[in-house]
């Protein structure tokens, strides 16, 4: 007797072995896919940690430049800008001028950077206002005074009131108050009037004083006004060495000038000039007689003719 289930049951046999076949793990891939898995992981995490070590570093970056940023105030070529800090007082801040302020609960102190600014200090008795600029201390309560600081020094001219101008301790001991040239006179505070080992020079309202690393200079009867034209958009040279005028010059003139002849004369008299109109300052250097100026690879020269 012949059996018809006989192939049809071999068939569905060899298709439940087929498949059972292919459904059945294969051990290659179980070795080989954890391995892949692992390595993946592995990879992704050196990049993850790199990540947020670039998303801290640069956080702190930020956090570092905002605070090194907060209190700075600057000035480009030509330009004025009038300022008002947090306890009312007010600083003006002549062209290419930078200050940093900083105020806490036991002082108020300013840094001048570079240029030139003048001061309405609020008064504070509990607070003095010091400004620093190079080796120089300049410390007030309610006053109105500028303060200039160029490569020879820093000037001070006070307008209202009474500051105490103070330098470093290093400078001290070598510190002389020497007579001006033809200008006037100067007097010294010493030991009665030191704090904290340096010297003190008090300067009152209508008088003005030149420092450096080495001297200082009270100028007898000295024109405050004349320091403080530039608020008036005006420059006045009274004498000024070629250094100074030309340092002048490059505040507001974007054309920088540059001496060829450091044994170049100065200037001698008084000439008012608008800071607005920087061709004028070019004029007026044109126009002394032991002078010359050119134009050279995008700057102005100056030199003795």
């Amino acid at each position: 007797m012949v059996s018809l289930g006989a192939p049809g049951c071999a068939a569905l046999g060899e298709e439940a072995n087929s498949s059972s076949q292919s459904e059945a793990p294969n051990p290659a891939l179980q070795d080989v896919t954890p391995l892949r898995r692992l390595r993946t992981h592995l990879t992704a995490r050196p990049i993850r940690w790199v990540a947020s070590l670039l998303i801290v570093c640069v956080g702190a970056a930020g956090v570092a430049w905002v605070e090194l940023q907060r209190g700075l105030y600057t000035t480009d070529i030509g330009e004025q800008r009038s300022i008002t800090l947090d306890d009312g007082s007010t600083v003006e801040l002549n062209a290419k001028s930078r200050i940093r302020v900083r105020f806490t609960d036991q002082a108020r102190e300013v840094d001048l950077i570079a240029g030139q600014a003048l001061f309405y200090v609020a008064k504070d008795n509990a607070r003095a206002f010091v400004v620093r600029s190079g080796a120089a201390r300049v410390r007030a309560v309610g006053t109105e005074f500028d303060v200039y600081r160029r490569r020879s020094g820093t000037t001070v001219s006070v307008l209202e009131g009474q500051v105490a101008v103070f330098l470093n301790d290093s400078s001290a001991g070598s510190l002389t108050f020497p007579e001006t040239s033809g200008a006037g006179t100067a007097r010294s505070a010493r030991s009665s009037n030191a704090v904290g080992g340096g010297t003190r020079l008090l300067v009152s309202a209508g008088e003005q004083v030149v420092l450096t690393a080495q001297s200082a200079a009270r100028l007898n009867a000295p024109d405050v006004a004349v320091a403080t034209a530039w608020t008036q958009r005006q420059i006045v040279f009274q004498g000024s060495p070629l250094s100074d005028v030309v340092e002048e010059f490059n505040r507001y003139n974007r054309k920088q000038m540059v001496i060829d002849d450091e044994n170049s004369a100065a200037h001698s008299g008084q000439r008012s000039l608008s800071s607005t109109e920087p061709a004028s300052l070019l004029r007026f250097l044109r126009e002394q007689v032991q002078l010359t100026v050119t134009e050279r690879d995008g700057q102005l020269a100056i030199s003795r003719k």
